[in-house]
């Protein structure tokens, strides 16, 4: 029935996001337009293996916790710097 289909859904969504720290996440404002548009949903898990210039990743801004989807354009070792598509000048240095 649609409420089984939807009671499996809801369990293995809950069962993948505990297991690969997968977040489904309502995107809100346009840093990354137009690829990534306020509204859009997006879903976002742990790589293992980093990230590579071009690549976009979920950040904490450390000044206020505040989450960010972002693109990598510049990276060293220990560090990145991320900006938004849309955004003139990069936001954060990881």
């Amino acid at each position: 029935s649609r409420t089984r289909w939807a009671a499996a859904w809801v369990i293995a969504i809950v069962f993948a996001t505990q297991l690969a720290d997968l977040r489904l996440l309502v995107v809100s404002g346009s840093s990354m337009s137009p690829s990534i548009r306020d509204g859009d949903l997006v879903l976002t898990a742990r790589l293992w293996l980093g990230s590579s210039v071009g690549d976009v990743v979920l950040v904490k801004r450390s000044s206020d916790g505040q989450l960010l989807l972002h693109r990598v354009i510049e990276e060293g070792e220990g560090w990145r710097r991320t900006k938004g598509d849309a955004s003139l000048s990069p936001s954060t240095l990881l």
